[in-house]
């Protein structure tokens, strides 16, 4: 989980830590996806995918503490070696293993755990970065820009089950340009193009539908 924020890094369990969010200006598409969060100091967010990466556009209040937080320890079940890096200024990397869906360690001699690997790159530089750890282990990477010249930060992420480097190729191979609205609009065509196989017609609206 990505959380978008505002101010400093929030005391306690970064795992804890959420935002206000509201359903109103909600916008939900086959390959997007958009909602305001972090009221009164709105953030809005908005998503589209490739194949094999999704691209999100943050747009931010005029703030010198415009903020992610990346939560590594934040799965539905228990997390296991957790493992971040920070690239350069503008890029986190990592992994995390996971799994035992429905309490299931085992199934079949086979261990039901799997690895993800994450590769983040934002379109501009952060100018401040924290490993947050407890235990020796990372919790969360908290990373700060400044928006009071610019409110829009966009950010690629690749995902892989072999290696971070394949998750970084994912993004890199299906969205190399930083333009969101070229990605949004590849993804609704592709939607549309498989969702178009079924056509009906004749009737009313609510008896086609």
């Amino acid at each position: 989980p990505i959380l978008p924020m505002t101010g400093a890094l929030p005391s306690g369990d970064p795992t804890n830590a959420t935002t206000s969010f509201t359903n109103t200006g909600e916008v939900a598409q086959a390959g997007y996806y958009s909602a305001e969060s972090n009221l009164p100091n709105t953030i809005t967010s908005q998503f589209a995918e490739t194949d094999h990466s999704a691209m999100g556009r943050f747009t931010f209040p005029k703030t010198t503490q415009a903020d992610f937080l990346i939560k590594l320890m934040d799965s539905q079940t228990n997390d296991y070696n957790p493992k971040v890096k920070i690239v350069g200024h503008n890029e986190v990397e990592g992994q995390v293993t996971t799994g035992q869906f429905c309490g299931e360690g085992v199934n079949g001699q086979q261990t039901q755990l799997y690895t993800v690997h994450f590769s983040i790159v934002f379109s501009r530089g952060f100018t401040a970065s924290q490993i947050v750890t407890s235990s020796g282990s990372p919790d969360a990477v908290f990373l700060t820009f400044n928006t009071m010249k610019d409110p829009v930060v966009q950010a690629k992420v690749g995902i892989s089950y072999v290696s971070d480097a394949n998750a970084q190729l994912n993004w890199q191979t299906e969205n190399r340009a930083w333009n969101f609205n070229s990605i949004k609009g590849a993804a609704q065509l592709a939607w549309n193009q498989l969702l178009g196989k079924i056509k009906v017609a004749g009737g009313s609206y609510a008896q086609t539908q």
